[in-house]
């Protein structure tokens, strides 16, 4: 869960502004589609190479995770995400 919200909390950040709902309702079925692929991917993987192979495969697919993060500009989200909280809040202030 932890993981999760983590990533409901980067999702936030990203999503352009007035579109929170659709933009969350986008992640949350790309998320779904993602996890019913993965478990039957996973049961057919298990039924042809067996337990142990499925292991080195799952740790594999992990590590490949780690090689891509760099890929995700978390500072740009991060700055992005700071600006538009400090010109609403400059909004506010001048309301």
């Amino acid at each position: 869960m932890v993981i999760n919200l983590a990533f409901l909390d980067l999702a936030a950040k990203a999503c352009p502004a007035r579109v929170e709902a659709t933009f969350f309702a986008a992640l949350t079925s790309v998320y779904n589609l993602g996890a019913q692929l993965s478990e039957n991917v996973g049961a057919r993987l298990y039924d042809v190479v067996g337990y142990v192979p499925l292991v080195y495969i799952a740790a594999g697919m992990t590590a490949l995770t780690w090689v891509l993060m760099p890929l995700v500009k978390f500072d740009r989200i991060d700055a992005k995400a700071r600006d538009e909280q400090i010109a609403h809040a400059e909004t506010a202030a001048t309301s």
